[in-house]
């Protein structure tokens, strides 16, 4: 067996291994996601993904998803989280996915010159045993949700078709604010609002018009913009991702204080008649803060009693032996999770 970077020569082959990952998807959706995900993302010159071979067939696929991230005023680094990882079935337990693992650093150490770190949010209980013995480490961060719901709303779309996503909607307020509700994405605008949004004292995701644009021309039907705007400048937005006519996920957000976002998410459950709204808590801040907006997140204790699991992030430096001072960014612990702003937006 040997291992290989991608190039385009393998991509029929790789995504002959994927449909086995990506099985909910027909052929088109399979390489329209594997275009969006590694080939256009504008964060990366070449997909950083690596590939098993046996007998020029690919047996093992493992995708990083690259992003700029920014803590403290200017303070850039890179940050990789671990995407698409599927192993041939007649070639798993082979170790196939560790040495995978060990050819990105390896890569890393021959292509890349800057500060960076990697950040996991989709490991599970089978993946997150590898994960540690390999130099990432867990944060006090669980991965758990918190929900919002509206009981009306539910009754209403028992009987009655919700408003589609693309119907748009502008609620004007006698207080020169106005809210503005479509599919469409204000690239522009909403990097600018999340700029001047962006906690300084947290490791965030550089949300700059090229992440706006890549990020939300995948799946384009599947989410919603909720922009609250004063004097015609935009001061606070949501976006929210359809589960289904009855739950959507709080995708991210950027807004100045809870007030903002309580507004935008009553306005935009009641302008899309959303019964259920589920937004990720993975800090106390963030629990506070949905809870202020009226979502309530089961305690951790209660899933432990009904024998469901919540894992904690992995985060690790891009160091392949990191020491102890490579998981800080400044005086920021990467494994304290009050130090990331982190949203579902976030996980590939």
């Amino acid at each position: 067996m040997r291992y290989v970077k991608y190039t385009p020569e393998y991509k029929e082959e790789a995504i002959r291994l994927l449909q086995m990952l990506w099985s909910h998807l027909d052929e088109r959706g399979q390489r329209e996601l594997f275009a969006w995900r590694y080939e256009n993302n504008p964060f990366a010159e070449t997909p950083w993904v690596y590939l098993a071979m046996h007998n020029n067939m690919v047996v093992g696929f493992r995708g990083f998803v690259p992003q700029n991230f920014v803590f403290g005023k200017n303070t850039e680094l890179k940050g990789f989280t671990p995407a698409d990882a599927i192993v041939h079935p007649g070639y798993r337990r082979q170790g196939v996915l560790t040495k995978l693992n060990h050819i990105f650093f390896d890569d890393i150490d021959q292509s890349f010159s800057g500060r960076g770190l990697i950040y996991n949010l989709s490991s599970n209980k089978f993946s997150t045993p590898g994960y540690l013995k390999q130099h990432w480490q867990a944060t006090n961060g669980i991965k758990r949700f918190a929900l919002r719901t509206s009981l009306p709303n539910y009754f209403f779309i028992k009987t009655k078709t919700p408003k589609e996503a693309s119907e748009g909607s502008s609620l004007i307020s006698d207080k020169g604010w106005h809210i503005d509700i479509s599919s469409s994405v204000r690239a522009a605008e909403m990097a600018l609002c999340y700029e001047n949004c962006r906690p300084t004292d947290k490791i965030c995701n550089i949300r700059d018009e090229r992440y706006f644009r890549w990020r939300y021309a995948y799946l384009t039907e599947a989410y919603i913009f909720a922009c609250l705007l004063h004097d015609d400048v935009m001061t606070a937005y949501l976006v929210l991702r359809k589960v289904s006519d009855y739950q959507y996920l709080l995708w991210e957000y950027a807004v100045p204080g809870h007030k903002e976002l309580k507004i935008l998410v009553q306005t935009a459950m009641r302008e899309r008649t959303i019964p259920f709204l589920r937004g990720w808590v993975l800090s106390g801040s963030e629990t506070s803060l949905l809870g202020r907006c009226g979502f309530l997140a089961a305690p951790v204790r209660l899933w432990q009693f009904l024998g469901k699991e919540r894992l904690p992030v992995l985060v690790r430096p891009l160091q392949r032996e990191p020491s102890e001072s490579d998981f800080f960014v400044g005086t920021a612990d990467i494994r304290k999770i009050d130090h990331w702003q982190l949203f579902l937006a976030d996980r590939h």
